[in-house]
């Protein structure tokens, strides 16, 4: 934050778990004012669930299931975390993954292009399940102090953990109008 005081929300959404804490900042003082977060749920099950999709996806299109191939499942596992990564940033992304697997027929590679909107639809049901903690926390430090929406308060949301992050902001603070802004 620029000018050293305010609140700050920090969500992070890596690995095995979602965690929110709020904080104060104040002459160089960084105060946590409340957290809450979901043990089981993070980032690996927005993987999960692109990996799951990219599998039905090859199914549909070559009529051959690669859950069952363990050393398939890892290189598209690898695939979905880049490709989620990717769509961090970028609108579309090409998955493709030559000699996925083969039948008699011969060699089979997947090739999908991927749009931010259509992996925010896969993982609506996820962001979802970010909004209880996100309210849950925000009303723990309101509780607490009642100005915590006062426009004349700089506010922060800083997240991490890669994704499209737009949703799990809109989900968190939608309904605050005093100004949430976000950095990465």
């Amino acid at each position: 934050m620029n000018n050293k005081e305010g609140l700050i929300a920090i969500v992070d959404l890596c690995g095995g778990t979602f965690d929110i804490s709020i904080l104060e900042i104040s002459n160089g003082v960084f105060e946590v004012k409340a957290t809450n977060g979901y043990t089981f749920l993070g980032g690996e099950d927005f993987d999960n669930t692109l990996l799951d999709f990219l599998v039905s996806e090859f199914k549909k299109t070559e009529g051959i299931d690669l859950s069952r191939d363990i050393l398939t499942l890892q290189r598209l596992q690898e695939a979905a975390e880049k490709t989620k990564i990717e769509l961090s940033s970028a609108s579309q992304t090409e998955i493709n993954q030559p000699f996925i697997t083969a039948d008699a027929s011969g060699a089979k590679h997947l090739n999908i292009t991927l749009t931010r909107s259509k992996l925010e639809s896969l993982v609506n049901h996820l962001i979802e399940r970010t909004k209880a903690p996100c309210k849950n926390c925000l009303m723990r430090f309101c509780w607490r102090d009642d100005s915590c929406f006062k426009s004349s308060r700089s506010c922060q949301a800083s997240l991490g953990g890669v994704r499209a992050k737009v949703s799990i902001l809109s989900s968190c603070y939608g309904s605050c109008d005093s100004g949430w802004h976000t950095s990465r």
